[in-house]
């Protein structure tokens, strides 16, 4: 049995990040084979990857199996052992979700294309739309004795992935007649989610397109609202449009961290700043919206304790944004998600407060956080773990935030009207006071 250190030392794994591959080496065929054997033995086996000339995606969680390895104690060794080989057990689940986990993980799974020609082959990606891991090393195997070791991940440069990718992507070719082995190692200090796909390299092209269509539309959107904030600025010259400005920007980079476009155009060589960018942003987030809400209601002047309130949770939320930079990364998310439901439902108590003190405004803001609050609990119960991964749980707090955007943004443009108003008509009480008073002279 060869030792999988020596046959990766032999294919000279040196770069992180970057594909190797090694031809028809006696040493590799061995791996393979015996592997097989150990896996059958074991009883281990999952059912293969069948990929036939017409799949374009392949949900994964089926074929794939997992063991959780708590303390990063096994290397791509160990995969050769029968009774680490016994450890892997089967997801039941169409899509995994554990949870916060501060873990590492192997997954398993095999492929075996199923083309029609000894000629074909075609290029397929691995694809694992969760962008905020640590550390994702995939090992690919074939019958043939061809391997390859990439490694991604928000604590690597961007520029050390394979393919350039917002989330994480793998490329594998497959052959008529070669059958491949593939092992994922994954690390975490966050939400373990596994979205897993098998995606041919066209039509994973294709779906980038559109995905890029929608993204751009709904950031184009925020930012339009954005720039019009601040020009409103300078027009009327309010804070109150300073700090809507300051919210839509804290929205739009919280979103984008939270999709990967942030590490992948913003700050690609800063993969310490990736890790904490995340909870920092919800932070500014939860700031913003607070300062905001303070100078929409006038809190100053209508409700002191109120404001007492507020400033209050501002001071918890600087506090926290230093706090945060030093503790593990699941901590500083997990309070940070818990404090950010705390603030949301402080807010609509205060917005609800202003609702039946009879101001025409604060239904606007009642109505759009708490449909913001409503996403980020669906959001918040995902990453937990206790709802699936679906489209609706991943984007609803990001379709709350834009409607709470533009609902805001209505608002604002309300509240314009009805100091023109109140200025129209205080000028005309001026003049009839006015006129009275020369009648009366």
């Amino acid at each position: 049995m060869i030792p999988a250190a020596d046959i990766l030392m032999n294919g000279q794994t040196g770069a992180l990040g970057y594909t190797i591959s090694v031809k028809k080496r006696p040493a590799l065929q061995l791996f393979i084979t015996v592997w097989c054997l150990v896996a059958s033995v074991s009883g281990a086996t999952a059912m293969p990857v069948s990929v036939g000339k017409g799949t374009d995606i392949l949900p994964l969680a089926p074929y794939i199996q997992i063991l959780e390895d708590k303390n990063s104690a096994y290397s791509i060794n160990n995969m050769l052992d029968g009774s680490v080989a016994r450890q892997f057990r089967p997801v039941d689940e169409k899509m995994p979700n554990f949870g916060f986990m501060d873990s590492s993980f192997w997954i398993r799974f095999s492929i075996i294309p199923d083309f029609n020609s000894a000629d074909e082959f075609f290029e397929y990606y691995i694809e694992l739309p969760h962008p905020l891991y640590d550390i994702v090393e995939v090992y690919i195997f074939d019958s043939q004795g061809g391997f390859s070791l990439m490694r991604s991940g928000d604590t690597l440069p961007f520029n050390t992935r394979r393919i350039k990718s917002h989330n994480y992507v793998f490329p594998v070719k497959l052959k008529h007649g070669v059958s491949n082995t593939v092992f994922m190692h994954i690390t975490t200090t966050g939400s373990f989610q596994l979205p897993l796909n098998l995606v041919r390299a066209d039509f994973f092209i294709e779906q980038e397109q559109l995905l890029l269509i929608t993204g751009g539309m709904l950031y184009g959107i925020l930012l339009i609202i954005l720039i019009a904030s601040v020009l409103f600025f300078f027009i009327e010259m309010d804070k109150i449009y300073l700090y809507y400005a300051a919210f839509v920007l804290s929205i739009v980079l919280w979103h984008l961290t939270l999709d990967g476009y942030a590490f992948q155009y913003l700050w690609p060589d800063s993969p310490w700043w990736a890790n904490k960018s995340v909870p920092f942003l919800i932070n500014a987030v939860i700031v913003t919206t607070l300062l905001f809400c303070r100078y929409f209601f006038v809190v100053t002047e209508t409700s002191p304790r109120v404001d007492k309130l507020v400033l209050g949770l501002v001071a918890v939320s600087l506090f926290l944004a230093l706090v945060l930079f030093f503790v593990p990364y699941t901590i500083s998310v997990q309070v940070i998600t818990i404090y950010s439901i705390i603030t949301s439902s402080v807010l609509i108590l205060t917005g609800l407060y202003y609702v039946f003190r009879k101001q025409r405004l604060a239904r606007y803001f009642t109505g759009a956080l708490f449909l913001f609050l409503l996403g980020t609990i669906l959001v918040a119960l995902n990453r937990y773990g206790l709802v699936q991964k679906n489209f609706l749980s991943e984007n609803a707090q990001k379709i709350g935030a834009l409607i709470q955007v533009i609902v805001l943004y209505l608002a604002l443009g309300e509240r314009i009207s009805i100091i023109n108003r109140e200025k129209t008509d205080a000028r005309n009480d001026a003049a009839t006071v006015m006129k009275k008073y020369t009648i009366i002279a």
